[in-house]
């Protein structure tokens, strides 16, 4: 039975969506292919980095800049993306983020000049992948969700994990057989894709098709908490937690997720091998 309390005529549900569920699970199922997409981007600097070196004969330490810039953007893109969420919503705001994503791809696989690469494949993409992989999820929990908000954000974080697992594997993959520009178009088709269902089927909150959350009932919107992060990092949990996950992301991203392909061939490893032990 649905937990939820219906506060509206549910004529506001998309057509053709389905309607035997609470429709915040389709918003999540949604929410979440978008997730997988953005986040396994971020797996294009490692997946494709020996074939770029190799066709265009720039650097490792010089291809590395732009995957360090599209780090940084991808940590910008977590504060900015709130104050966007906040203005313009959930859906305009995963579209957007989906779009600038093919886009950057687009831009990236036809450059022939650093400086536009930098531009495209390293801020372009880092802040498309950042505006919604690290806060969409604990977003629609919260907004969609009373009951069942742990596992809602439990599968937001699956999902981020599996983008990078499915997707270092297949970008290797088409960079070894089809050269890193085309592993690009590819990509940026499928993020096209992936902006149909969302601008179609996502919703910003449970009232937009007439519902309360899972598991709760209707609540007063309130403003947000201007003074909040003023009074968080006064607090030492606040820099141990972002200590913590700094030195996630420098390790893990940074270091494994950009060179362990690279690293694994100059031993005489296959790059689709490397990527598959990743």
């Amino acid at each position: 039975m649905n937990p939820s309390v219906p506060v509206a005529p549910r004529q506001r549900i998309p057509k053709l969506a389905p309607k035997s569920m609470f429709y915040g699970w389709v918003v999540v199922g949604v929410a979440v292919i978008a997730v997988l997409m953005t986040a396994g981007s971020r797996a294009a600097p490692g997946a494709l980095l020996v074939d770029m070196e190799r066709s265009t004969g720039w650097s490792t330490s010089t291809l590395s800049i732009a995957a360090s810039i599209s780090l940084v953007m991808y940590g910008v893109g977590g504060p900015l993306a709130a104050f966007v969420m906040s203005r313009i919503g959930l859906r305009l705001t995963t579209v957007m983020s989906l779009l600038l994503a093919a886009v950057s791809f687009l831009f990236s696989a036809r450059t022939e000049s650093l400086w536009s690469f930098y531009l495209w494949f390293g801020f372009g993409a880092g802040l498309a992948s950042g505006l919604i992989a690290s806060v969409l999820g604990a977003t629609i929990a919260n907004r969609w969700f009373v009951d069942r908000r742990g596992l809602v954000t439990g599968i937001f974080g699956a999902s981020t994990s599996a983008g990078l697992l499915v997707f270092f594997p297949f970008f290797t993959a088409l960079a070894a057989n089809s050269g890193w520009r085309r592993s690009l178009e590819i990509g940026a088709v499928l993020l096209i894709a992936t902006a149909v269902p969302a601008a179609w089927l996502m919703r910003d909150s449970p009232a937009d098709v007439g519902l309360a959350p899972y598991g709760g009932s209707p609540e007063p919107t309130r403003a947000p908490d201007r003074g909040l992060f003023r009074r968080a990092v006064r607090r030492p949990e606040f820099w141990l937690l972002a200590g913590t996950f700094m030195v996630c992301g420098v390790t893990s991203n940074g270091l494994v997720g950009q060179h362990f392909i690279a690293h694994a061939t100059e031993h005489g490893f296959a790059e689709v091998t490397a990527a598959n032990w990743l």
